[in-house]
């Protein structure tokens, strides 16, 4: 023996000694009297544990995380108690903290994502004592990711890339691209603020497309931005323009074929047509009864007025409809359409008597001069001119079962 006592490691209770009587002597050699005593003995150190929590709320850095600042937290638990000193580790950085007030949670704050980003392993460690002294330290290890690299994404079509959205686009206007992830999302923004979400479109081959209901945006420029977001949240983005104009242009036929309902002979050729219009050219499409058509193209449009004359010829007798079209830049149209009758046809008339027939007009006949024919109309008019180029009309003389007669007072009328 040495004189000391050696509990073993990890033992925790009383130690007692005892000596017998006689079991020792003074240096005179008188035996010494024996007893005994206890003492505590606590070599069994504190249970302690640590655990850290997810890193950047999902275990990997992205790209928007790796310039954030983060907090690194976790747990602890045994007999760890509140104020005991934990130590995270990251690289070659350290940093420390304590256990929280509550004696299970622990954070550090301000870690710089450039640090997680240079890294992929954070280290934590707890140490902890008791009321003997013996101290426990105990560590945990938690693995991270690290992805910065940003997904691709493009918009290569938007509303058919004129620049314009027009009414017929706009409630499903069309839109397309790339991108390297699953899905995109896109959102189309007015002039106003306002917003149409798609989310969700679909990847196939690197590529997608979708159409979008934008008829409740403000006119004007829409902005639309495609997004794609990796695993790692990393996100991507593009964007294009067009200008929404859902209001048609203005046009108006005022004039066609003298407004009389019919294109005669003498029209055909150059049936006359006019009207207005707030776009810069019309076109003009002219239709018969069967279906055939002559097109008149863009028609110049002047101070808010145009007009034009087209050869009608090789159109059928019968109602004839023309439609006149304005467009404006974004593709909207709007019509206007009038008609007419188309009559190729001469009337007949004949004369079958005047003046007895016999070449002369004597005093007794000047006054009350007989004249006779026939016509397929309803009524003829008469038109007598003398030497000197002086006339005697008579109007609406009528037609009856193809015949008409009348006479008429030539007496003023220069001999000859």
């Amino acid at each position: 023996m040495d004189g000391y006592a050696h509990p073993k490691t990890n033992f925790e209770g009383t130690v007692t000694v005892t000596v017998p009587d006689g079991s020792y002597s003074d240096e005179n050699g008188i035996p010494g009297t024996g007893g005994q005593d206890s003492v505590t003995v606590d070599t069994l150190p504190p249970d302690a544990s640590i655990t850290i929590d997810l890193i950047a709320n999902d275990d990997v850095v992205n790209a928007e995380e790796a310039g954030q600042s983060h907090t690194i937290s976790g747990t602890v638990s045994g007999n760890v108690k509140a104020g005991d000193t934990v130590t995270v580790a990251i690289g070659n950085e350290r940093y420390t903290t304590t256990v929280n007030a509550d004696g299970k949670t622990w954070s550090v704050d301000g870690v710089p994502g450039s640090v997680l980003a240079s890294n992929s392993v954070v280290n934590a460690s707890v140490t902890t004592s008791d009321e003997a002294g013996n101290q426990t330290t105990a560590n945990a290890t938690r693995p991270y990711g690290v992805d910065t690299t940003a997904p691709d994404v493009a918009i290569t079509h938007f509303a058919g890339d004129d620049g314009y959205i027009n009414t017929a686009e706009s409630k499903a206007t069309p839109v397309s691209g790339t991108s390297s992830e699953k899905t995109v999302d896109l959102t189309f923004t007015d002039v106003n603020g306002k917003v149409v979400t798609v989310t969700g479109v679909s990847v196939v081959d690197g590529k997608w497309s979708t159409t979008a209901d934008l008829s409740g945006l403000a006119e004007g420029k829409v902005d639309v931005k495609a997004t794609a977001t990796d695993l790692a949240g990393n996100q991507a983005h593009d964007t294009a323009s067009s200008t929404l104009d859902v209001t048609a242009p203005e046009i108006d036929i005022t004039g066609f074929a003298g407004n009389d309902g019919y294109i005669n002979q003498q029209e055909l050729g150059v049936t006359f047509i006019e009207g207005t219009s707030n776009e810069r050219f019309v076109n003009l499409t002219f239709t018969d009864s069967n279906g055939k058509s002559v097109t008149v193209s863009s028609v110049p449009v002047f101070d808010g007025k145009w007009h034009n004359t087209v050869n009608l010829g090789a159109l059928v007798e019968g109602k004839i409809t023309v439609v006149a079209t304005a467009t404006d830049a974004a593709g909207n149209t709007a019509q206007d359409s009038a008609s007419a009758i188309m009559d190729k046809t001469l009337p007949e008339i004949d004369i079958t008597d005047f003046a007895g027939n016999d070449g002369y007009l004597n005093a007794n006949e000047l006054a009350g001069q007989f004249i006779q024919g026939t016509s397929t109309e309803d009524h003829v008019t008469l038109v007598f001119t003398d030497s000197k180029g002086k006339e005697v009309t008579l109007t609406n003389v009528p037609v009856i079962d193809g015949k008409w007669s009348t006479s008429a007072d030539l007496s003023t009328l220069a001999e000859g």
